[in-house]
């Protein structure tokens, strides 16, 4: 699966927009390919900053995406409240607010309950640039899960192809022919929701074709072929088993418990 692009809001005090512009300069790479939603002259500041980046490093780098800039007002003027609504929709990934403790705000009010919005609702939050520094550098920032998802559908996609061989093997034993055709149109699918459903429905749907196999088998008298759909269907069990209990994990803790599978896969692997 692709790098999912998360939405991140920038927003900096007068005070504090070079810290922030030199912050994004020096993350340029990391911040590109997401969403980029900033506060009045912040993100005109964030936009300006990224494209000349750009246009200093193109060579170097090769080929960048595009940005995806969202502009909103000016923090006193209403952004604080624009960004605090997106945040209660569930529509921001991480919030990074380089905020002045040492001067006073005509809206403080609105930083205050941006950032309880924020606390309100776990999202990931940096309040200066130590904090925005570890963010961005977190194992999790750039892993959501999808390399120890993809392993699991790679290595489930490996035992399906097995159970194909096994079954095309004992049709040309018993003297038939095989022809192998795609049983529906493949798709492309991006959410991790989606991904699980369609397994288990795919799983499900297996799992009682191998079983009414296995009678028709036995009706027959081929107890050889019997067993063999018999085993398969048990294989076919644990996979839909594997795949509720993701559902059920992701349902629970949402799709972040992913990217700790993922980290704690990666930390067995360096211990060995």
């Amino acid at each position: 699966m692709e790098q999912k692009i998360k939405a991140l809001a920038l927003v900096a005090h007068d005070n504090m927009k070079r810290d922030l512009a030199e912050w994004v300069d020096w993350n340029c790479a990391k911040l590109s390919p997401h969403h980029l939603i900033c506060t009045g002259t912040t993100g005109k500041m964030v936009e300006k900053t990224l494209r000349d980046h750009r246009r200093e490093h193109d060579k170097a780098d090769g080929p960048h995406p595009d940005l995806r800039i969202t502009l909103l007002k000016s923090g006193p003027l209403g952004g604080d409240q624009q960004l605090g609504s997106l945040i209660a929709d569930g529509r921001i990934n991480a919030l990074i607010f380089f905020w002045d403790p040492m001067s006073a705000q005509p809206h403080d009010v609105d930083v205050k309950a941006l950032l309880r919005l924020a606390t309100l609702y776990n999202v990931p939050t940096a309040i200066n640039r130590s904090s925005a520094d570890f963010l961005i550098s977190s194992p999790l920032f750039e892993d959501d899960g999808y390399e120890y998802f993809s392993k699991m559908m790679k290595q489930t996609s490996i035992t399906e192809m097995f159970h194909t061989d096994k079954i095309a093997d004992r049709i040309l034993f018993l003297q038939g022919e095989v022809e192998m055709m795609p049983s529906f149109e493949p798709r492309k699918i991006r959410d991790v929701k989606e991904a699980l459903e369609f397994s288990m429905t795919l799983e499900q749907r297996t799992v009682d074709s191998y079983n009414e196999w296995a009678r028709l088998c036995a009706a027959e008298d081929d107890q050889i072929t019997h067993k063999l759909f018999q085993d398969l269907a048990k294989e076919e069990e644990e996979h839909l088993d594997m795949f509720r209990t993701e559902m059920e994990n992701m349902l629970n803790y949402g799709e972040q418990y992913l990217a700790l599978q993922s980290i704690a896969h990666s930390k067995e692997i360096t211990k060995k």
